[in-house]
């Protein structure tokens, strides 16, 4: 490969070995992401918990209406991580929710529901208060994660 080719024209500087300039074609790429459906849609669900994940990390991040009075970088830091921490805890809460109502689907055959919840995200916060008052005391009081995935006999 010569240096003046277009592939290497980019990339290539004086001194650089001839065995690292290697030709790569990247145009076959477009045609197989676009010929295989399947793919095309691993990659969209893919990107899709990704945003969903960061428009989750931004409402936790911007309670408040975004004041959020820090002095140094550090508090920024640390602001940044407990966010991240809330963000990654109500993900937590809502797969064992998940799991939990999947297990009692199962247990009475709901193949129709089982389908439906596999489908489900736990990047979700509609219910999840994000500006209310919380109250942590050291006394312990019983509270039941089985409560909110109660199935109604119905």
């Amino acid at each position: 490969m010569h240096r003046n080719s277009p592939i290497s024209s980019v990339s290539w500087y004086p001194g650089r070995k001839k065995t690292s300039l290697k030709p790569r074609s990247y145009a076959s790429l477009p045609a197989i992401f676009i010929d295989q459906p399947e793919l095309r849609q691993s990659v969209q669900k893919a990107l899709n918990r990704g945003e969903a994940y960061h428009r989750l990390r931004r409402a936790v991040a911007f309670v408040n209406g975004g004041k959020f009075s820090v002095r140094t970088e550090g508090e920024q830091q640390i602001g940044n991580e407990c966010s991240r921490l809330i963000t990654n805890a109500v993900i937590s809460d809502n797969t064992a929710l998940l799991s939990r109502v999947y297990e009692q689907k199962q247990a009475v055959n709901d193949q129709t529901a089982m389908d439906a919840i596999q489908g489900m995200s736990p990047v979700a916060w509609q219910h999840v208060n994000l500006i209310g008052k919380f109250e942590f005391s050291t006394e312990q009081t019983p509270f039941g994660i089985s409560a909110p995935v109660t199935i109604d006999p119905k």
